[in-house]
C-alpha cells in the first residue's frame, strides 16, 4: 500500500491509501469509516485493479470539523482526490459515501467512467416498504 495526497480547494490535505495496479477505482467510504475500513476488498481488487480508498476528511483520525461541514465540501473533496487519482475512475461509495459520490458525479461527469453505489441512504418521510416495512 502506498499513499496517494490531494489538496482541496481550501488548502487542506487530503490522504487515500492506494493498493495495485490496473484501472482505477476510487472508493468513498461510509460514514464514521476511514480508508481503512475498506483496505480488506481494496487487497482483493489489487490484482487486477489500482484501489485509490480516501480519507473523507470528516472522518479522518484526529479529524478538526470546520462546521458547517457540507455536501459540498464532500463533493470538492471527492473530485480533489478524484482527478489526484488520474481521471476519470469508477467510483465506488458506501452508505453516505455512495451518496457524496453520487453529487460528485452529478457535478462531475468527466471524472467517473461508471458508478458503483453500496447500500446508498434513501431520504424518505415514511417506510419504503409501506406497512409492511
Amino acid at each position: 500500500m502506498t499513499m496517494l495526497t490531494a489538496i482541496a480547494d481550501d488548502g487542506h490535505l487530503l490522504s487515500a491509501h492506494v493498493h495495485g495496479v490496473g484501472p482505477t477505482i476510487l472508493v468513498v467510504p461510509p460514514g464514521g469509516g476511514d480508508a481503512n475500513s475498506w483496505s480488506t476488498v481494496a487487497e482483493h481488487l489489487a490484482d487486477a485493479h489500482r484501489v485509490v480508498v480516501m480519507n473523507r476528511r470528516i472522518y479522518e483520525p484526529d479529524a478538526v470539523i470546520t462546521l458547517p461541514h457540507t455536501m459540498s465540501r464532500e463533493v470538492s473533496d471527492i473530485a480533489a482526490v478524484t482527478r489526484a487519482s488520474g481521471a476519470p475512475v469508477i467510483g465506488v461509495g458506501h452508505s453516505s459515501g455512495a451518496t457524496a459520490l453520487l453529487c460528485a458525479a452529478a457535478e462531475h461527469p468527466n471524472l467517473f467512467s461508471e458508478l458503483v453505489l453500496y447500500e446508498p441512504p434513501v431520504p424518505t418521510t415514511s417506510l419504503i416498504g409501506g406497512a409492511a416495512g
